[in-house]
């Protein structure tokens, strides 16, 4: 594969998402990074494909005052804004099952971001239930990249690698932007299959591209984006899934590795990583190659 010379144009062409400054019940739900606070949605959180907006709006939508009552059929998620003045906001959520004991209710505060013209979420307090309650905020680990990017890889790239055709179904639910040829062009492999696509999105401010193909009765999918630690990418790689590395290569600022790997789609599975470094650009991509069994 080529140098990842468009991640940063991508990010560029796809970093117009803002969110409004100020904060009501109804858009409440947008500026909340809810997967990255502990709540009952902390295993549903890593399923891909999972959105949160997508998944508030099958709840029942009641809005009171200053707060909004999603329910389900088990389960009731309250926000109620108490807070809002120089670009900080404190809501209180509360996570309640319906038909069990779950109950917890915790303070979210954001701040808001001018240069990204939204809202972020800091940290968060737990008042109840009593026996874990907090004295003060705790930040929340909503920054790691190298576990996100790999999670993204993992449910778009690995979990469809025999059925590519799914991938381009959720691309459209998802209005991921189809790159335009010239972009393409930077990361395009040599041979294109039949079925070559190559997708860019935005999620949680990090720039995405996704490539499919089937060169020569081979299917693969690849994920590129901006890496913070390669090693710790490389790590999270292992504990995912059982890797052992069969070649490694380097010219100039890129540097290619190798995994043969076991998976449930295929015991025939292959991961290549590729990762540049220029003191300006840390850039990866990581594609799974499997035959067309």
């Amino acid at each position: 594969m080529k140098k990842l010379l468009g991640i940063v144009v991508l990010g560029l062409l796809l970093s117009g998402n803002a969110y409004a400054k100020k904060i009501t019940p109804d858009n409440l739900i947008n500026n909340i990074d809810i997967c990255s606070i502990g709540s009952s949605l902390g295993p549903t959180c890593k399923e891909i494909p999972f959105d949160p907006t997508i998944f508030f709006k099958k709840g029942k939508k009641i809005i009171k005052d200053q707060s909004v009552h999603y329910e389900f059929d088990n389960w009731d998620y309250y926000f109620k804004i108490l807070e809002q003045k120089n670009d900080e906001a404190i809501i209180e959520f509360e996570d309640n099952a319906k038909q069990a004991t779950y109950l917890s209710v915790q303070l979210i505060k954001l701040k808001f971001n001018k240069e990204q013209n939204k809202w972020k979420t800091i940290s968060t307090k737990t008042i109840y239930p009593k026996s874990e309650a907090q004295n003060n905020f705790i930040l929340v680990n909503n920054n790691n990249i190298d576990y996100d990017a790999l999670v993204e890889f993992d449910g778009i790239c690995v979990q469809n690698i025999q059925k590519l055709d799914v991938i381009n179904s959720y691309a459209k639910i998802q209005n991921w932007r189809e790159l335009s040829p010239d972009l393409d062009a930077m990361n395009a492999p040599q041979v294109k299959g039949t079925i070559y696509k190559s997708y860019g999105y935005v999620k949680n401010d990090v720039a995405y591209m996704v490539a499919i193909n089937n060169p020569e009765d081979v299917f693969t999918c690849s994920l590129a984006a901006k890496y913070f630690d390669i090693i710790k990418f490389k790590k999270f790689l292992s504990e995912f899934y059982k890797v052992k590395l069969v070649n490694k290569s380097s010219q100039g600022i890129q540097t290619q590795e190798i995994y043969k790997t076991n998976i449930i789609q295929s015991n025939k599975a292959f991961f290549v990583l590729m990762y540049s470094h220029s003191g300006q650009i840390n850039s990866f991509s990581i594609t799974i190659m499997t035959p067309n069994e």
